[in-house]
């Protein structure tokens, strides 16, 4: 939860309008979540159904719950979300992943799992970090690695969605 959190907030001030799903009202409060535009509680799949999603859309599946992570990283997926991201392990991955190809889900190379850059990130807040450099690396059409000892122009121009 306290990934969730951190995450919301450096989205926030990156400048993203930040909707939180969850089941749980218990966890999903404006006290916890106060930089979120909107805090929905619902099944995640079935609110993802119901909201706009394209090329600028960021999916990022926070949850540890095999009872929908997979269910939502296809449905982001199939409907076009221009980043899809979801945190776990390498086994984790590989056995969403298995689920996911049983699903017949399509662009299974478009998904970011584990989530987020390798900056050694330890900490919720510096997860947060790691991650939304993913999304921005990812959004930009950039590789995410050090500028040190690379070549050519530092700024890129912005890559057309879509």
């Amino acid at each position: 939860m306290e990934s969730a959190v951190a995450v919301t907030n450096a989205a926030a001030v990156l400048g993203h309008a930040v909707t939180v799903v969850d089941p749980r009202p218990v966890f999903l409060t404006d006290e916890r979540f106060p930089a979120a535009d909107e805090r929905i509680v619902g099944w995640p799949t079935r609110v993802l159904e119901g909201l706009p999603i394209d090329a600028s859309t960021v999916v990022v599946v926070l949850s540890h719950d095999d009872r929908f992570d997979a269910a939502v990283i296809d449905l982001a997926l199939r409907r076009g979300a221009g980043y899809v991201g979801a945190m776990g392990s390498r086994a984790t991955h590989e056995r969403r992943t298995a689920e996911l190809r049983a699903l017949g889900t399509p662009d299974l190379g478009r998904l970011r799992s584990p989530i987020g850059l390798d900056i050694g990130a330890e900490t919720p807040a510096e997860m947060a970090v790691a991650i939304m450099a993913e999304v921005i690396a990812v959004r930009r059409g950039a590789p995410g690695g050090a500028l040190a000892g690379g070549a050519g122009p530092i700024h890129r121009r912005a890559v057309a969605a879509g």
